[in-house]
Protein backbone atom coordinates (compact mmCIF):
# COMPACT_ATOMS: atom_id res chain seq x y z
CA UNK A 1 0.00 0.00 0.00
CA UNK A 2 2.47 2.66 1.23
CA UNK A 3 4.73 1.43 -2.18
CA UNK A 4 1.43 2.32 -4.23
CA UNK A 5 1.38 6.19 -2.58
CA UNK A 6 4.76 6.37 -3.03
CA UNK A 7 4.48 5.35 -7.29
CA UNK A 8 1.80 7.74 -7.07
CA UNK A 9 3.50 10.34 -5.60
CA UNK A 10 6.48 9.64 -8.11
CA UNK A 11 4.08 9.16 -11.39
CA UNK A 12 2.40 12.71 -10.49
CA UNK A 13 5.71 14.30 -9.62
CA UNK A 14 7.15 12.97 -13.43
CA UNK A 15 4.22 14.48 -14.47
CA UNK A 16 3.89 17.90 -12.82
CA UNK A 17 7.74 18.11 -14.41
CA UNK A 18 6.97 17.44 -17.98
CA UNK A 19 4.38 20.47 -17.58
CA UNK A 20 5.70 23.07 -16.43
CA UNK A 21 8.86 21.85 -18.92
CA UNK A 22 6.16 21.92 -21.82
CA UNK A 23 5.26 25.67 -20.09
CA UNK A 24 8.65 26.51 -19.77
CA UNK A 25 9.07 25.89 -23.59
CA UNK A 26 5.71 27.54 -24.38
CA UNK A 27 6.86 30.84 -22.48
CA UNK A 28 10.49 31.13 -24.09
CA UNK A 29 8.92 30.45 -27.91
CA UNK A 30 6.13 33.42 -27.06
CA UNK A 31 8.88 35.81 -25.59
CA UNK A 32 10.78 34.75 -28.80
CA UNK A 33 8.44 35.97 -30.80
CA UNK A 34 7.48 39.02 -28.81
CA UNK A 35 11.15 40.28 -28.66
CA UNK A 36 11.28 39.97 -32.35
CA UNK A 37 8.02 41.71 -32.79
CA UNK A 38 9.61 44.23 -30.31
CA UNK A 39 12.78 44.52 -32.02
CA UNK A 40 10.55 45.07 -35.28
CA UNK A 41 8.74 48.19 -33.72
CA UNK A 42 11.41 49.30 -32.65
CA UNK A 43 13.51 49.16 -35.81
CA UNK A 44 10.76 50.31 -37.17
CA UNK A 45 9.93 53.47 -34.78
CA UNK A 46 13.75 54.59 -35.84
CA UNK A 47 13.64 54.67 -39.20
CA UNK A 48 10.26 56.84 -39.11
CA UNK A 49 11.77 59.08 -35.68
CA UNK A 50 15.25 59.48 -37.26
CA UNK A 51 15.54 59.82 -41.23
CA UNK A 52 17.98 60.66 -43.06
CA UNK A 53 17.91 64.48 -42.81
CA UNK A 54 18.79 63.63 -38.95
CA UNK A 55 21.60 61.54 -40.50
CA UNK A 56 22.98 64.54 -42.18
CA UNK A 57 22.45 67.09 -39.25
CA UNK A 58 24.86 64.82 -37.54
CA UNK A 59 27.36 65.05 -39.84
CA UNK A 60 26.96 68.56 -40.28
CA UNK A 61 27.46 68.98 -36.14
CA UNK A 62 30.63 66.25 -36.63
CA UNK A 63 32.31 68.16 -38.85
CA UNK A 64 32.36 71.46 -36.63
CA UNK A 65 33.09 69.82 -33.73
CA UNK A 66 36.52 68.30 -35.21
CA UNK A 67 37.35 72.00 -36.55
CA UNK A 68 37.04 73.07 -33.37
CA UNK A 69 38.76 70.42 -31.84
CA UNK A 70 41.76 70.56 -34.26
CA UNK A 71 41.69 74.70 -33.43
CA UNK A 72 41.91 74.26 -29.74
CA UNK A 73 44.80 71.76 -29.71
CA UNK A 74 46.95 73.24 -32.34
CA UNK A 75 46.69 76.52 -30.42
CA UNK A 76 47.51 74.70 -26.99
CA UNK A 77 50.62 72.89 -28.60
CA UNK A 78 51.97 76.33 -29.86
CA UNK A 79 51.28 78.10 -26.38
CA UNK A 80 53.38 75.16 -24.92
CA UNK A 81 56.10 75.72 -27.49
CA UNK A 82 56.12 80.00 -26.53
CA UNK A 83 56.78 78.32 -22.37
CA UNK A 84 53.14 79.26 -21.70
CA UNK A 85 52.69 75.92 -19.89
CA UNK A 86 49.78 76.76 -17.69
CA UNK A 87 47.87 78.21 -20.61
CA UNK A 88 48.77 75.20 -22.63
CA UNK A 89 46.86 73.26 -19.85
CA UNK A 90 43.91 75.45 -19.63
CA UNK A 91 43.73 74.53 -24.00
CA UNK A 92 44.21 71.41 -23.06
CA UNK A 93 41.43 70.88 -20.87
CA UNK A 94 39.32 73.15 -23.32
CA UNK A 95 39.79 70.51 -25.61
CA UNK A 96 39.10 67.68 -23.46
CA UNK A 97 35.44 69.08 -22.96
CA UNK A 98 34.82 69.76 -26.83
CA UNK A 99 35.52 66.08 -27.49
CA UNK A 100 33.55 64.86 -24.38
CA UNK A 101 30.45 67.03 -25.97
CA UNK A 102 31.42 65.58 -29.40
CA UNK A 103 31.82 61.88 -28.74
CA UNK A 104 28.27 61.22 -27.74
CA UNK A 105 27.48 62.72 -31.07
CA UNK A 106 29.63 60.24 -32.93
CA UNK A 107 28.36 57.24 -31.21
CA UNK A 108 24.75 58.51 -31.80
CA UNK A 109 25.85 58.84 -35.56
CA UNK A 110 27.11 55.37 -35.32
CA UNK A 111 24.32 53.79 -33.82
CA UNK A 112 22.12 55.61 -35.99
CA UNK A 113 24.20 53.74 -39.54
CA UNK A 114 23.94 50.61 -38.03
CA UNK A 115 19.86 50.83 -37.28
CA UNK A 116 19.27 52.22 -41.23
CA UNK A 117 21.62 49.47 -42.05
CA UNK A 118 19.14 46.53 -40.77
CA UNK A 119 16.64 48.46 -43.47
CA UNK A 120 18.75 47.96 -46.36
CA UNK A 121 18.59 44.71 -48.23
CA UNK A 122 21.86 45.64 -50.28
CA UNK A 123 24.57 47.24 -48.91
CA UNK A 124 27.12 48.27 -50.62
CA UNK A 125 30.69 47.15 -50.20
CA UNK A 126 33.17 48.97 -47.50
CA UNK A 127 36.74 48.41 -46.87
CA UNK A 128 38.09 47.52 -43.43
CA UNK A 129 40.33 49.76 -40.81
CA UNK A 130 43.48 50.02 -41.72
CA UNK A 131 45.86 50.34 -38.97
CA UNK A 132 48.17 51.95 -40.31
CA UNK A 133 46.11 54.97 -40.31
CA UNK A 134 46.00 55.04 -36.56
CA UNK A 135 48.47 56.89 -34.36
CA UNK A 136 47.47 54.83 -30.39
CA UNK A 137 48.91 51.72 -30.16
CA UNK A 138 45.20 50.45 -28.39
CA UNK A 139 43.01 51.98 -31.15
CA UNK A 140 45.56 50.56 -33.77
CA UNK A 141 44.80 46.84 -32.14
CA UNK A 142 41.38 47.39 -32.89
CA UNK A 143 41.65 48.11 -36.52
CA UNK A 144 43.57 45.09 -36.39
CA UNK A 145 40.73 43.31 -34.94
CA UNK A 146 38.49 44.35 -37.09
CA UNK A 147 40.61 43.24 -40.58
CA UNK A 148 40.80 39.75 -38.83
CA UNK A 149 36.75 39.52 -37.87
CA UNK A 150 35.86 41.36 -41.21
CA UNK A 151 37.25 38.17 -43.65
CA UNK A 152 34.80 36.03 -41.09
CA UNK A 153 32.02 38.13 -42.00
CA UNK A 154 29.50 36.43 -44.99
CA UNK A 155 26.90 39.55 -45.95
CA UNK A 156 28.32 43.08 -46.70
CA UNK A 157 25.37 44.64 -44.16
CA UNK A 158 27.05 42.50 -41.45
CA UNK A 159 30.13 43.89 -42.56
CA UNK A 160 29.24 47.55 -42.29
CA UNK A 161 27.61 47.12 -38.49
CA UNK A 162 31.14 45.53 -37.54
CA UNK A 163 32.83 48.67 -38.86
CA UNK A 164 30.37 50.61 -36.73
CA UNK A 165 30.82 48.78 -34.35
CA UNK A 166 34.80 49.06 -33.94
CA UNK A 167 34.76 52.64 -35.02
CA UNK A 168 32.26 53.20 -31.99
CA UNK A 169 34.61 51.18 -29.52
CA UNK A 170 37.93 52.90 -30.96
CA UNK A 171 36.20 56.37 -30.24
CA UNK A 172 35.29 55.37 -26.12
CA UNK A 173 38.84 54.10 -25.98
CA UNK A 174 40.76 56.70 -27.54
CA UNK A 175 38.27 59.70 -24.95
CA UNK A 176 39.28 57.51 -21.97
CA UNK A 177 43.23 57.36 -22.62
CA UNK A 178 42.33 61.09 -23.54
CA UNK A 179 40.80 62.23 -20.35
CA UNK A 180 43.86 60.13 -18.38
CA UNK A 181 46.49 62.42 -20.54
CA UNK A 182 44.93 65.21 -19.53
CA UNK A 183 44.29 64.59 -15.79
CA UNK A 184 48.20 63.92 -15.73
CA UNK A 185 49.34 67.15 -17.13
CA UNK A 186 46.86 68.91 -15.23
CA UNK A 187 48.02 67.04 -12.37
CA UNK A 188 51.91 67.99 -13.15
CA UNK A 189 52.90 64.34 -12.82
CA UNK A 190 55.82 63.27 -14.42
CA UNK A 191 56.84 62.08 -17.89
CA UNK A 192 54.46 64.87 -19.08
CA UNK A 193 56.25 64.86 -22.47
CA UNK A 194 54.86 61.23 -23.01
CA UNK A 195 51.60 62.59 -22.40
CA UNK A 196 51.80 65.32 -24.49
CA UNK A 197 52.89 62.85 -27.46
CA UNK A 198 49.78 60.86 -26.94
CA UNK A 199 47.62 63.74 -26.93
CA UNK A 200 49.08 64.10 -30.23
CA UNK A 201 48.11 60.74 -31.37
CA UNK A 202 44.39 60.66 -30.03
CA UNK A 203 43.78 64.34 -32.34
CA UNK A 204 45.42 62.46 -35.26
CA UNK A 205 43.17 59.38 -34.67
CA UNK A 206 39.84 61.73 -34.13
CA UNK A 207 40.42 63.39 -37.13
CA UNK A 208 41.34 59.63 -38.79
CA UNK A 209 37.80 58.37 -36.69
CA UNK A 210 35.54 61.05 -37.73
CA UNK A 211 36.98 60.51 -41.76
CA UNK A 212 36.05 57.20 -41.39
CA UNK A 213 32.54 57.42 -39.70
CA UNK A 214 31.54 59.48 -42.35
CA UNK A 215 32.85 57.31 -45.43
CA UNK A 216 30.77 54.81 -43.58
CA UNK A 217 28.01 57.05 -43.92
CA UNK A 218 28.35 58.11 -47.72
CA UNK A 219 28.22 53.85 -48.09
CA UNK A 220 25.05 54.07 -46.20
CA UNK A 221 23.24 56.50 -48.37
CA UNK A 222 24.27 55.51 -51.36
CA UNK A 223 22.48 52.31 -50.74
CA UNK A 224 19.70 54.18 -48.90
CA UNK A 225 19.40 56.01 -52.47
CA UNK A 226 19.02 52.15 -54.40
CA UNK A 227 15.11 51.87 -52.10
CA UNK A 228 12.88 54.22 -51.28
CA UNK A 229 11.82 54.71 -47.48
CA UNK A 230 8.16 54.04 -47.76
CA UNK A 231 9.04 50.22 -48.84
CA UNK A 232 11.45 49.77 -46.40
CA UNK A 233 8.80 50.48 -44.04
CA UNK A 234 5.83 48.02 -45.72
CA UNK A 235 8.79 45.49 -45.60
CA UNK A 236 8.41 45.68 -41.14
Amino acid sequence: MGNTALTKKGLRAIALNNLAAKANKVVAKATSRSTVAARKAALRADLEDFNVDRLLELEDKMSKFIDLVTLTYDEAFSVRELGSIEEAKHLLDVGYKVIEKFSPSMLRLLAAMSTFSRMVSAMAPIKPLRPQGFRLAQVASLAYLHQLLHNFVVTTSERFRLRVYILGRMVGLATRFLLTSTKRIAEGQPNSEKDWEQIQFIREDFQTLTDESLESLKVLLTSLAAERREDLLKGL
